[in-house]
């Protein structure tokens, strides 16, 4: 039996965010150049697990790090409550995961804000940055 520790989640709110951040990179990673060197794109949103609990067989309680770069402050602002308005709207929401090898997809539903936006200067770039926490619960799909 496929369980929720079993969901990439980083991958699920990705695939949810992509479609609903039009213009925007949204990765688990930073692109490099061909050089090695870090390859910001105009707008960017990172998505990486934190941490979270397994609350049962069935389900998991992960924290998401959602961080947001633009060229100007208030674009990464804006940027960051799209982000955030999206994941806040997240009730028990099926989404389809990337990896075909992967199980069908997971509900993700929002549960607590673990902090709401945070002007976070990004000591590798120039770029705004701004970054909230979210905490998830997901259940995997049946395939």
């Amino acid at each position: 039996m496929v369980g929720a520790e079993s969901v990439d989640v980083e991958a699920h709110v990705i695939a949810y965010l992509r479609p609903l951040l039009p213009g925007a990179t949204v990765a688990t990673s930073i692109p490099r150049s061909k050089s090695g060197e870090l390859a910001f794109p105009a707008r960017m949103v990172r998505v990486s697990r934190t941490g979270g609990v397994r609350w049962s067989p069935a389900h998991d309680r992960p924290t998401v790090l959602v961080e947001c770069w633009a060229g100007k402050s208030t674009d990464a602002w804006r940027l960051c409550a799209d982000a955030r308005a999206a994941l806040l709207a997240l009730d028990n929401t099926l989404v389809q995961g990337g990896d075909p090898a992967a199980p069908a997809g997971a509900w993700l539903s929002h549960v607590a804000e673990g902090s709401g936006p945070v002007n976070f200067e990004d000591p590798r770039t120039t770029m705004p940055r701004y970054q909230f926490l979210h905490e998830l619960l997901v259940r995997c799909a049946v395939r």
